[in-house]
């Protein structure tokens, strides 16, 4: 009778972390981090602001105390150019959350 009682206290015990994790979806595809950064504000250690971007264009970018740029979004990364300068950074998103998961850091976006 232990067994099953030990069985039934790890199942309600882990339960809860498996759905939390179910219920937050992170997605690389272009798609979705197109839908939480193209035309939004977003807010972490500092401030990143997307200008509107769609397929085959660049939108703007703006990171506070930098100089403004573009950036462009593939599968997994958004590469930044400023100027003659460019670079990528790993990238995923959680659509529902409208958060922003960069090598870098965590932001959350806003209209």
């Amino acid at each position: 009778m232990k067994a099953p009682a030990l069985f039934l206290f790890l199942a309600a015990t882990a339960s809860p972390a498996v759905l939390y994790a179910q219920e937050r979806p992170v997605d690389g595809s272009v798609g979705a981090i197109r839908t939480v950064v193209s035309g939004k504000t977003c807010t972490g250690d500092d401030v990143l602001i997307f200008g509107k971007s769609v397929t085959g264009a660049a939108g703007t970018f703006e990171r506070k105390g930098r100089p403004n740029g573009s950036y462009a979004v593939g599968y997994g990364t958004i590469l930044i150019r400023r100027g003659q300068d460019l670079h990528g950074h790993v990238t995923s998103v959680s659509v529902p959350d409208k958060m922003l998961y960069l090598s870098t850091g965590t932001y959350r976006c806003s209209d």
